[in-house]
């Protein structure tokens, strides 16, 4: 201390923006024709009174590679989608990844067991055009 000054102190608190938390992603493979993946974000909480945003992905290993499956997160928890294209019994892995409007995420997965389906040609195009192929054959 400085002789004739007074002695002092500050604290300030600092609120910590916490990432959601407590919810799970479930998996749900239709057997309906074609094939339906139900991705179910369950359970999420977050400290905010906002809407939290979901965005899900995939991970084909007949591909290698994690693919989007939509354009920007959104709002909704549920999103149904085309069943990945395999040609073997596969394992594929989804998440979704859970954003407060503060920004803080958190993360889930589950594997869900894809089973393959003839593709129609439109589908066969755009698996050879993703893998590189080049131009997909014609009927």
């Amino acid at each position: 201390s400085v002789p004739g000054m007074g002695m002092g102190s500050a604290a300030e608190l600092v609120p910590i923006n916490q990432a959601p938390h407590g919810g799970v992603l479930v998996a749900q493979v239709s057997t309906a024709d074609p094939p339906t993946v139900t991705l179910r974000a369950q359970g999420w909480a977050d400290d905010t009174s906002q809407a939290l945003l979901y965005e899900f992905t995939y991970f084909n290993p007949q591909l290698g590679a994690w693919r989007a499956l939509m354009a920007d997160p959104a709002a909704r928890n549920t999103l149904v989608v085309p069943a990945p294209l395999v040609t073997a019994r596969t394992v594929c892995t989804f998440k979704v990844r859970v954003t407060d409007a503060l920004g803080a995420a958190a993360a889930a997965s589950t594997a869900a067991v894809i089973l393959p389906v003839a593709p129609s040609t439109a589908e066969a195009e755009a698996i050879a055009l993703e893998l590189g192929l080049g131009d997909a054959p014609t009927a």
